[in-house]
Order: structure tokens, then C-alpha cells, then sequence
């Protein structure tokens, strides 16, 4: 998937991989996976880039607490990015 705006929709939003994880639709609530999304009205980079700056994301504080315990590990969602390679 290209990073940035594809139509003006933010890539998370078009990743069907994690349709329905954390019950979002696409990667809407497991964003902090997706590569060059958009946060403060700014392309992010990749995981790496950005693992720091997703930590202390509101929205990403959000999601974990409302989960709790069924929240999927990051490295389950990043081993499933690899696996659907």
C-alpha cells in the first residue's frame, strides 16, 4: 500500500487486513501498525518511525484501555502485516 493520502482517506482507513480488529473497520483502531498514516494533519513514516509518537497517542491510550485485555499485542498485528506479505 502507498503511504499517504490515497483519494484524501488516510491509509488506515483503507487496510482491509485488520477489518475488525479492536472492532474497527480496516486498520481504523490498530492505526499505529500502518505505515505513512495521518496525525495532526501530518503523513507519519513507518512503524519505526513513529512507534515513540503512537505510544503517547491519545487515541492509541484510548483503544488500550477500552480493550484491556483483549487488545492484540503489537507484535501480533506486525507479524500479521508479515504474514500477509
Amino acid at each position: 500500500m502507498e503511504r499517504g493520502r490515497e483519494n484524501g482517506k488516510c491509509p488506515a482507513f483503507l487496510d482491509a487486513r485488520f477489518d475488525g480488529v479492536h472492532g474497527g473497520i480496516c486498520a481504523g483502531r490498530a492505526c499505529w501498525v500502518i505505515e505513512g498514516t495521518l496525525c495532526n494533519d501530518a503523513e507519519q513514516g513507518d512503524f519505526n518511525e513513529k512507534y515513540k509518537e503512537c505510544g503517547l497517542c491519545a487515541f492509541y491510550e484510548y483503544v488500550k484501555e477500552e480493550e484491556g485485555e483483549n487488545l492484540t499485542p503489537t507484535v501480533l498485528l506486525l507479524k500479521k502485516m508479515e504474514d500477509d506479505l
